[in-house]
């Protein structure tokens, strides 16, 4: 039971984090293809350019950020990291109290 939590919390955090980081990079990445800019710079940068150019929106209104669609979609976010870290806390009490019981 405590890993299927572990990783029951692990998922909701990495979907909470894919929330948070796509509402964040949605405008960002809009710009940079709009705007067809070069990267200046390692080859991180040029990978980052490539996903904004490849992954990135041709809508002008994209590139702003709405906080009345965005904040539902980031509290969705937040919600789902905390749900992820309860679920993973209950499974390390289950574990630490059931590795109790056998200590005694």
């Amino acid at each position: 039971m405590p890993a299927w939590l572990t990783l029951l919390g692990l998922v909701l955090e990495m979907t909470g984090v894919g929330l948070l980081i796509r509402d964040e990079l949605t405008p960002l990445a809009a710009r940079i293809k709009q705007s067809q800019a070069q990267p200046a710079g390692g080859f991180c940068r040029a990978v980052a350019f490539w996903l904004a150019q490849r992954f990135g929106s041709s809508n002008p209104l994209d590139q702003e950020s709405y906080v009345g669609e965005s904040f539902p979609t980031r509290l969705c976010g937040f919600f789902l990291l905390f749900l992820g870290f309860v679920a993973q806390a209950v499974a390390v009490v289950i574990y630490v109290s059931s590795a109790q019981s056998m200590v005694k």
